[in-house]
């Protein structure tokens, strides 16, 4: 009984936010069952629809196909690459021309990023590409076990959970979430987390990596037992190997990796197979190319490019959401005909430069860390080229690692001219939207 009525309450949040996600979900864990040329053949539909659309209601497109003279009636996926490239930053400065005309009639609210960088994106979406969005995010949860209605303790920021006012309250309970903020993780809000999830019988928790390893962390070093999870679903931010191995020892359970770019469309999820995220390609094309806008071959890593085929209020046609990684059209063994991203590495901002300017991606620090356990949280600083200061949290201040030879090895390999490591319980800086990153990058681009 508590099922059906916990899958009528999402109905009603359906229904007072004028959406139809039930739907879409339905719809979208039939269609990941496709081939991958049958899904590519929706994408080519979808994509001649939203051609037809820009060109007839929104002006730079309307401007940029008049101007070249290009034909609309047989636009295709590879005609796709011929078109320009979008970021934040054009879309911020012509924020109308980029806008539909006709947006109103397909109920565009505004939204936002998270703002990891300090400027929050604001931007409109359809009610559509809303209700996808959902179908899409579930679709990913039910990967991992999740039915529609199922309680989900939410521990994240911003980007996840908007606040605590009455608004916000019917929201979590018509999605029966139980919403945890990922800005107080102090002991005490860290236990009363976890109380929750015992005593409420909380089967699934969608959380920020960082953060769910935070509490896991915590579990596991006050012995703080009876917390079994049936999965923790983890978003937003990069899913190190220590994450997750914490996590699933803490609760007992799977972790399954989601990423997502609302702005630009996309949902993927990890499934059973844990070999890479599967791409919600029904609503978005995915494109990796080269610092010279080239298309690269599967497995090869380069720039996400994104496509949103559903949000026609304000269409995101081949947009840069400034992440990096690698493809694949290989087919799962867990049967799903949805490419796969095989790694995310992140932003553009997740990147530190060396004495010489050369960009180093802060995953090498993840190796660099991988055999050290005692170093239980990590974050890389640098305000100066070819400067960086590492801030690490330990599991045991009387065990400090070498870090004279870490330092060594990173100006060796990496040619840094300093390299300070500083101990530290407090001093980790949070986005405004209260997630973790490995780089703080504070040199102006």
């Amino acid at each position: 009984m508590s099922g059906n009525l916990n899958y009528l309450k999402l109905k009603l949040g359906d229904f007072l936010r004028k959406t139809d996600a039930v739907s879409e979900y339905h719809e979208l864990i039939n269609s990941q069952w496709r081939t991958n040329v049958e899904l590519e053949d929706v994408q080519r539909e979808k994509l001649q629809l939203l051609i037809n659309h820009v060109v007839k209601n929104v002006p730079y497109y309307q401007d940029y196909f008049n101007e070249r003279h290009i034909d609309i009636e047989e636009f295709s996926l590879l005609d796709l690459k011929e078109l320009p490239l979008i970021n934040k930053e054009i879309l911020n400065s012509k924020k109308d021309d980029f806008t539909a005309e006709n947006h109103e009639s397909y109920g565009s609210s505004w939204k936002s990023t998270g703002g990891s960088s300090g400027k929050p994106f604001r931007f409109l979406l359809s009610k559509n590409a809303h209700s996808i969005m959902w179908g899409n995010i579930w679709r990913g949860w039910n990967a991992a076990g999740y039915k529609l209605g199922d309680k989900v303790a939410v521990l994240a920021g911003d980007s996840l959970l908007g606040g605590f006012d009455f608004k916000r309250y019917v929201y979590y309970q018509t999605m029966n979430w139980i919403p945890m903020s990922s800005f107080k993780m102090d002991e005490t809000s860290m236990e009363k987390y976890l109380h929750q999830l015992k005593d409420e019988n909380v089967q699934f928790m969608y959380a920020y990596a960082s953060a769910a390893y935070e509490l896991a962390s915590y579990a596991l070093k006050h012995d703080i037992e009876g917390v079994k999870l049936q999965s923790v679903i983890t978003t937003s931010e990069v899913l190190l190997p220590r994450y997750r191995t914490t996590i699933e020892k803490a609760f007992n359970c799977k972790v399954y990796d989601q990423y997502g770019a609302n702005d630009g469309g996309v949902t993927c999820f990890e499934c059973n197979q844990h070999e890479g995220l599967h791409i919600g390609s029904e609503r978005c094309i995915v494109e990796i190319i080269d610092d010279q806008g080239n298309p690269v071959p599967d497995g090869e890593e380069g720039r996400i490019i994104l496509t949103d085929l559903d949000n026609y209020a304000m269409p995101f046609i081949r947009y840069e959401v400034g992440d990096i990684g690698a493809i694949t059209h290989e087919e799962c063994k867990c049967g799903r005909g949805l490419p796969r991203l095989l790694y995310i590495k992140g932003r553009e901002r997740d990147f530190i430069m060396d004495k010489e300017g050369s960009k180093i991606h802060g995953a090498i620090f993840t190796q660099l860390f991988k055999n050290e356990e005692n170093i239980e949280q990590f974050q890389v600083k640098q305000s100066e080229i070819g400067k960086i200061d590492v801030y690490v949290r330990l599991f045991m201040q009387e065990k400090t690692p070498d870090f004279a030879r870490y330092a060594e090895k990173l100006k060796e390999q990496y040619k840094f001219e300093s390299v300070e490591f500083i101990i530290s319980e407090n001093d980790f800086v949070k986005t405004s939207g209260g997630k973790h990153k490995i780089v703080i990058n504070e040199i102006e681009s």
